[in-house]
């Protein structure tokens, strides 16, 4: 089993403005959006079994995640068939791939 922590993180956007504002990274839903990414090319079976995970996501509190191997494993497949992470992305990727195993 492994342990992500899932605690909200600062990072800093740029407006349409230019003006640059600081925002919270939510973690819980940026993990919840990978799950279902096209790259995945997910089937109907493999959409319900993503499903499942997110609402162990949602239902999770409010800083740490405890997943099974086989969740962490997806979870690193989803991360890996994004493309195109931006600096701010920095700390969501560690927090999965550094996940501790407990």
């Amino acid at each position: 089993m492994k342990k992500i922590d899932i605690r909200p993180y600062q990072v800093t956007v740029v407006r349409t403005n230019g003006a640059k504002e600081e925002v919270p990274y939510e973690i819980k839903e940026s993990l919840i959006e990978i799950l279902f990414n096209r790259e995945l090319k997910l089937n109907g079976m493999g959409v319900l079994k993503q499903n499942l995970l997110a609402e162990k996501i949602l239902a999770a509190g409010p800083d740490e995640l405890i997943v099974e191997d086989e969740e962490h494993d997806r979870i690193l497949q989803a991360l890996t068939a994004i493309q195109g992470l931006t600096r701010n992305d920095v700390e969501f990727a560690k927090r999965v791939i550094n996940a501790e195993k407990v």
